[in-house]
């Protein structure tokens, strides 16, 4: 398998043009406002995702203990070796 070099600096200064972050002062009261935005709109959608991932799994689980793995011939996989 090959592998390539990438140039850091370039990536890095590349960065800086894109996101216009060369020479950025942010104030107290910006930092504050951008993570009360990250709290506001990532927070609500981290816990959708995991409620509907823990109801998926309470809800398979519960399925497999009536029978639904004998029923519906799945396979059940304990580690990921025994996919391969």
């Amino acid at each position: 398998m090959a592998t390539e070099t990438v140039d850091m600096d370039g990536v890095t200064m590349a960065q800086d043009i894109l996101l216009d972050t060369v020479d950025a002062k942010y104030t107290e009261d910006e930092y504050k406002r951008v993570l009360k935005k990250i709290d506001r709109i990532l927070l609500p959608l981290m816990w959708l995702c995991y409620g509907t991932q823990q109801a998926d799994k309470t809800a398979v689980s519960t399925q497999a203990t009536f029978g639904m793995i004998k029923d519906v011939g799945l396979h059940v996989v304990v580690n990921a070796d025994d996919v391969f």
